[in-house]
């Protein structure tokens, strides 16, 4: 194609790759939200925002597609810092 494109330039990298699957008849958005709502009904929207690179606010809409309400998992683990549960730091049993 005659493109150089450095490594850390990411989104640059992100297009240049789509191009090449289309010349090869591939569409990636398919597997790629599949992938992002599988994660968004596993993490939290904001891990999810930080690790795939969308906006907070996106990861949110993407997380209520799946279903999945973190304010019991928030709840829960305030409850469980103020009463010190999963403050302890844990040991390594190997030593």
């Amino acid at each position: 194609m005659g493109w150089t494109v450095s490594l850390h330039e990411g989104p640059a990298v992100d297009i240049l790759f789509g191009v090449r699957l289309r010349q090869y008849g591939i569409n990636a958005h398919a597997g790629r939200n599949t992938a992002r709502l599988a994660l968004a009904a596993e993490l939290p929207a904001s891990v999810l925002a930080d690790l795939t690179g969308i906006s907070v606010g996106t990861a949110e809409r993407w997380s209520q597609w799946a279903k999945r309400d973190w304010a019991a998992y928030v709840g829960q683990r305030t409850a469980d810092d103020r009463r010190g549960i999963g403050s302890q730091k844990l040991t390594n049993p190997t030593r």
